[in-house]
């Protein structure tokens, strides 16, 4: 792969956020990276570590926290250790943050839980919560405050998607005033809940807008509709010209938003010349942990149309002896990268749930863990990675590849981001491809297979 590793790319934010601040993005899992590029990735928060990037000035940077594969009370406490560590080393620098707790475009997450123990860790007074789940690139759109998918020109509110089943973080509305009722059991009131209508973001002034949202100092919650990046383009000024009025605001949003606060350009999808290196190659390794119903079609249309090598994790031997499973994997994932052969680990494609969804999320820990260790069992390096599904990739880039600090260098696909491990990782080099299970069509991991191959 082409060295695409080195210092922060500068972005033009001084005229939207003001040089003498930092948008710190919590990311719930790897794939919030999805809209960006030249972006670092911090998969650790120890104070100095963060005193390090404030330091630097830099204008963008990603925490991956991972906290949607952990139950509520430790997402909670994770929140506030990584909250407290950034309110002192924003003390320490001097340096202005504005913290985005990055989340599900489907609405899967610990909402509000983590979001309230963030913002009283980093000592945000009175915040506004931003509601943004808008992801252009996926189709999640939001419009008369009902957030929805869009495939094929037609929406389905996502509560009618499978996305509303999850055994983990199951709800019932579309509506996001009544998914914020829903979520919060309560705690947060209906007359605390305000909206930006498309209407208002796409006729008003920008200064209107911001006076409209700090005449309503009961409110706690911001919904925002969007359809576009240039709706979301005047909704990122309205939120700094609301934010240098003096009301702090903490937001809670997909991966677009991101972008246009932060002032980034888009940048042209990677090509196979971005990513290959020409020299002699092993095969590849595509690790599929995700069960959402899309990534399963793709891996359907993969063997039909571009068959590999498959190996399967069963989930009753991952929960019984792990160890022996990973090993054995391991050995004949070894061997076809040797031969130059690309090769498909995937967890068992029938979901085992739990009675509770604390249960559910300890059996797909279990089954993340055997992953991890086929990836750090590795004797033979491949030349690319797939990690598909956000706890999958987070968890083999952490405590897989042992991943630090990471660059985002671009996406390989719409929604589909590439990264490169620090220099003296033993993956430095390689692609790494953190492949949302949600994201793209069918055809989807094919398209991105032929660019690495």
């Amino acid at each position: 792969m082409k060295q695409h590793y080195g210092e922060p790319e500068r972005l033009k934010t001084g005229k939207i956020m003001g040089n003498d601040v930092t948008i710190v993005v919590l990311d719930d899992d790897p794939t919030g990276t999805q809209t960006v590029h030249g972006i670092s990735v911090l998969t650790r928060w120890e104070t100095p570590l963060l005193r390090e990037q404030f330091k630097a000035g830099v204008p963008l940077f990603y925490i991956l926290t991972n906290s949607r594969s952990l139950p509520e009370p430790a997402a909670r406490a994770l929140a506030t250790d990584i909250g407290q560590a950034i309110r002192q080393a924003a003390a320490d620098t001097g340096r202005q943050v504005l913290l985005i707790s990055r989340s599900d475009s489907t609405l899967r997450g610990h909402f509000p839980a983590e979001v309230d123990a963030l913002a009283e860790a980093a000592g945000l007074d009175d915040p506004l919560i931003v509601l943004a789940p808008a992801f252009i690139e996926g189709g999640r759109i939001t419009e008369d405050d009902i957030h929805y998918i869009e495939e094929n020109g037609h929406r389905t509110p996502v509560s009618e998607t499978p996305f509303a089943r999850d055994p983990a973080f199951a709800y019932q509305h579309a509506n996001l005033r009544d998914w914020v009722l829903e979520k919060s059991k309560g705690s947060i009131a209906p007359d605390a809940i305000i909206s930006l209508s498309l209407d208002a973001i796409r006729t008003k002034p920008t200064a209107e807008l911001a006076s409209d949202i700090l005449s309503q100092p009961q409110a706690s919650i911001l919904v925002i509709n969007a359809l576009t990046y240039e709706d979301l383009e005047a909704v990122s000024k309205v939120l700094w010209t609301v934010r240098k009025s003096g009301r702090t605001i903490l937001l809670r949003s997909a991966a677009s938003i991101v972008r246009t606060l932060a002032g980034l350009s888009p940048k042209p999808l990677l090509t196979k010349g971005d990513l290959l290196n020409g020299q002699s190659r092993t095969g590849g390794l595509i690790i599929a942990g995700s069960f959402v119903p899309k990534t399963t079609q793709q891996l359907a249309y993969l063997n039909e149309h571009s068959p590999l090598p498959v190996l399967e994790v069963n989930v009753a031997d991952a929960l019984t002896d792990s160890p022996a499973c990973s090993a054995r994997i391991v050995r004949e994932v070894d061997a076809y990268l040797e031969q130059g052969q690309t090769v498909l680990v995937q967890s068992e494609r029938q979901l085992v749930t739990g009675d509770r969804p604390e249960e559910s999320l300890a059996i797909g820990q279990r089954v993340s863990g055997t992953l991890v260790d086929i990836v750090k069992g590795l004797r033979v390096l491949p030349s690319f990675i797939i990690a598909k599904g956000g706890i999958t990739s987070s968890d083999l880039a952490t405590k897989g590849m042992g991943v630090r600090v990471a660059r985002v260098i671009g996406q390989i696909i719409p929604g589909v981001p590439v990264w490169e491990a620090e220099p003296g990782n033993r993956f430095h080099g390689i692609p790494y491809v953190v492949f949302p299970g949600n994201v793209g069509d069918e055809k989807a991991l094919v398209d991105v297979l032929h660019k690495l191959q």
